[in-house]
């Protein structure tokens, strides 16, 4: 593992849901059909749109049944682990992967994202 100072600032700023999808995706443990087929939990590690494994970098880069990605988007996998190496500027991959509505377990984080905090207008 890092240094406790880099690993602090992979997770500067992020929310509790945040920063856990960001560990999943850094470890490859996240709900999807790869990971979830090694564990016998699936029948099969196929993504639905059919362009391969169903892995956080499939589902990030290269999967075509998901939200459209802002024009600033990685487009390389080495784009990709450059941008998941601080809060900053992982943030806006796992709040896009957060409201693709991709990960079931994250639906009460997305809703209370979503919500306004009690006593707010």
């Amino acid at each position: 593992m890092g240094h406790p100072s880099a690993v602090r600032r992979r997770h500067f700023g992020l929310t509790k849901a945040e920063s856990s999808l960001l560990t999943q995706i850094r470890s490859g443990h996240i709900g999807l059909k790869a990971y979830l087929f090694r564990k016998e939990t699936v029948d099969s590690p196929e993504c639905h749109c059919g362009g391969g494994e169903e892995t956080a970098a499939h589902v990030l880069l290269d999967c075509t049944d998901v939200p459209p990605r802002p024009p600033d988007w990685p487009s390389t996998i080495n784009e990709l682990q450059q941008t998941l190496h601080t809060g900053r500027t992982a943030r806006p991959l796992l709040r896009w992967l957060l409201r693709s509505e991709r990960l079931p377990e994250y639906r009460l984080a997305r809703e209370l994202e979503q919500s306004p905090a009690p006593g707010l207008p």
